[in-house]
């Protein structure tokens, strides 16, 4: 689905409203979800990045950096997720020269370009396989912050730093899968991806340990575009996010196609692109999350 525009704003007092029966039932089985005590404890630490809002943070990136910062300390860190959008049941290590997203889910996918990475909808059996293995000795979890299966040893909290927490209201109200308050009560650290627009360093600084971070282009990226027109696309839980970056790195786009987190792509959206892009005789320039896909 594509990021409801009310959930980030303060108008449509009525959908919100109308929704807040709704919001209630679901805050309140999170909650109790999310307060039950863990399954299952691994032999090995497991640092989950999950968020508080549904998707669009930055948890992909953060989890690929917070696992080179693990594997620059010398350890051996595995990726696990639960493969959304994937077909795969059984617990998997992803191969990205046989599976496909359509198979392990797009994030999965993307983490395994370059970590050791495993999806399994259920994240206790994911967890033992890796630890069955024998050749890792952190789990990184993306994303299962509300996950109560899995015992946690870090949990950190990703937000967008310009978007915040949107309305402050749980889904499908607002953006959120809990409350503020519940999800900062279990979490170790809040990160804020981008600029700090909500200040939350200052609000939590005396409740939490506040990180900022950065989404930056490498100039490998950036370099032989920047003299250029370009179309761009994105499929990601804030598209407008990916755009902003992109003219803020000097890029002039005369062209940008939307579509909803996760979607697939069928042949009629890359031919509509790519017509669109000859005729502007402009290069087509999306997420690697996208080109996955």
């Amino acid at each position: 689905m594509k990021t409801p525009k009310f959930w980030y704003t303060k108008n449509d007092f009525v959908i919100k409203y109308a929704l807040q029966p709704l919001a209630g039932i679901y805050g309140a089985i999170t909650r109790r979800r999310a307060g039950k005590k863990p399954d299952y404890d691994a032999a090995i630490p497991v640092v989950c990045i999950g968020n508080i809002n549904m998707g669009g943070t930055g948890k992909t990136p953060i989890t690929q950096s917070i696992a080179r910062i693990l594997q620059a300390e010398g350890k051996t860190p595995a990726i696990l997720l639960r493969g959304y959008g994937g077909s795969v049941s059984a617990p998997t290590r992803v191969n990205p020269e046989i599976h496909t997203a359509k198979e392990v889910g797009d994030e999965a996918l993307l983490h395994a370009q370059s970590m050791p990475t495993f999806v399994s909808p259920d994240r206790v059996k994911g967890a033992k396989l890796i630890e069955e293995s024998g050749n890792f000795d952190v789990i990184i979890m993306d994303d299962g912050f509300q996950n109560p299966h899995l015992a946690k040893d870090v949990s950190l909290v990703v937000v967008d730093g310009i978007k915040g927490f949107g309305n402050n209201k749980i889904f499908p109200a607002g953006p959120l899968r809990e409350t503020v308050d519940d999800g900062l009560s279990r979490a170790d650290a809040l990160i804020v991806m981008g600029q700090d627009k909500h200040h939350f360093a200052d609000e939590y600084k005396d409740r939490i340990a506040v990180f900022p971070a950065r989404f930056a282009f490498s100039a490998v990226d950036i370099d032989n575009l920047k003299t250029k027109d370009i179309v761009g696309f994105a499929g990601i839980g804030h598209p407008d996010k990916f755009f902003h970056s992109l003219e803020v790195a000097g890029l002039n786009i005369l062209s940008r196609f939307e579509f909803a987190d996760h979607r697939p792509y069928e042949k009629v959206d890359l031919l509509v692109m790519r017509r669109t892009a000859q005729a502007l005789k402009a290069p087509l320039v999306t997420t690697m999350k996208d080109y996955i896909r």
